[in-house]
């Protein structure tokens, strides 16, 4: 009798004591942020349980190794075009100064001197599709003779698979002289010879011959040292050309023998002949193409 007594009052205390063990995990559970589960970092992350498996999960949802604080950042790669590029220094090795252009200290590409026969470009080197196209440009224009100045500012789709080593050609040729494509520009100088409407105006020209495709009617004045935009965009092969977010040319048909559906490079470019002006640029965007992460947005 004496045993068996012994050994109910052995488990009624086995009882006892696991239930106590119940209530220390009920009521001695750590709160989140200590040393229980996973809790806020001082940085605003989380650390994982320390039972946690070895990999934690992304903001998307997959796994990623956790490679501890001192793991660089995962970072994509960029896009192959400009986009809501300031020029700043130091200049993305992508682009490529040409001729009289050079970087400014605080900002932004001077594409030329105020000085007379200059011209500067800055070259995009990664092709991208003409068809549907979509480029947005601030610009500034100084001139210590601002009542005729010379010649203009802009930019070009060029049809060629690589920088030209120079360039060539001042004046009405912006320093694209040898070269094919299209060119939008802000002119600052009338040529009669070729037809131009009274200074300044935009103009839509093919480049191999420096024609006119389109010339709008003169434009507010521009070679005020302030910041211009000069936007363009090419579908279904018609050309919109914007300044300030104005209008100044609607849908111009390019036309039968118009540079249309090549794959070339971007530019921006400027020049002055006897009469000059500094030109820069200091803001860029570009779209092209319909897919990819550079598809113009509708």
């Amino acid at each position: 009798m004496r045993r068996t007594r012994a050994l109910g009052l052995l488990l009624l205390c086995s009882c006892g004591a696991l239930s106590g063990l119940d209530d220390l995990y009920v009521d001695d559970a750590l709160p989140a942020g200590e040393d229980g589960g996973a809790s806020a970092t001082e940085d605003g992350g989380a650390t994982p349980d320390r039972d946690a498996a070895p990999n934690v999960l992304d903001d998307a949802g997959a796994p990623v190794e956790d490679a501890g604080d001192d793991a660089p950042p995962i970072v994509g790669p960029e896009p192959t075009c400009p986009v809501d590029d300031a020029l700043g220094s130091p200049l993305d090795p992508r682009w490529a100064l040409r001729g009289d252009a050079t970087l400014t200290l605080n900002g932004g590409v001077q594409l030329t001197p105020d000085t007379p026969s200059s011209a500067g470009a800055l070259f995009w080197n990664v092709p991208l599709p003409f068809a549907r196209f979509d480029a947005t440009v601030t610009f500034r224009i100084n001139a210590a003779n601002a009542v005729v100045p010379g010649d203009g500012v802009g930019f070009a789709w060029l049809d060629t698979s690589g920088v030209p080593a120079s360039l060539s050609g001042s004046g009405a040729s912006h320093g694209l002289t040898g070269l094919k494509g299209l060119a939008v520009v802000l002119d600052t100088f009338r040529n009669n010879e070729q037809g131009d409407p009274p200074a300044p105006f935009v103009v839509v020209r093919r480049v191999d011959a420096m024609t006119s495709i389109k010339a709008s009617r003169r434009i507010p004045r521009i070679v005020d040292g302030l910041p211009h935009t000069l936007r363009a965009f090419v579908k279904d092969n018609a050309i919109t050309v914007l300044v300030d977010g104005t209008v100044e040319i609607a849908s111009e048909p390019l036309g039968v023998g118009a540079p249309s559906a090549f794959t070339g490079l971007f530019a921006l470019m400027a020049s002055t002949g006897g009469l000059h002006a500094a030109h820069y640029a200091t803001n860029v965007t570009v779209r092209a193409g319909t897919t990819g992460e550079c598809a113009v947005i509708e």
